[in-house]
């Protein structure tokens, strides 16, 4: 994945989530991504962090409405998804069952798939 002169991702997804320190610890132990920053408001409430994963960066942000922002709202808000991320791992066996593990809900099991991945 190329970066820019700052070194960030050219292009990474920005997640939104009720409880972004929640999150946080999810991704961390489910996904094994790790904390790159962490940005808190007044009282220190997590409202925006970035995470890693090889390199590749995903952000992640309040729901609410935020200043210049449309309402960011939650899948569970929503009644559906808002958004999806492809996470390329070198054991899909193994990163599945540490999601697991680490409470995710496996919607479709690892499968080998006609395009390959």
């Amino acid at each position: 994945m190329s970066s820019s002169a700052s070194g960030q991702s050219q292009c990474c997804p920005y997640l939104f989530y009720d409880d972004v320190a929640a999150a946080i610890t999810f991704l961390r132990d489910a996904f094994g991504l790790d904390e790159r920053f962490v940005d808190r408001d007044a009282s220190g409430k997590v409202e925006h962090a970035q995470l890693v994963y090889r390199g590749a960066v995903v952000m992640l942000g309040a729901t609410g409405s935020h200043p210049g922002y449309r309402p960011r709202k939650s899948p569970e808000a929503l009644g559906g998804m808002n958004g999806g991320v492809y996470l390329f791992v070198d054991d899909v066996d193994a990163h599945a069952e540490r999601a697991m593990a680490a409470g995710a809900t496996i919607l479709m099991p690892p499968t080998e798939m006609h395009w390959g991945d």
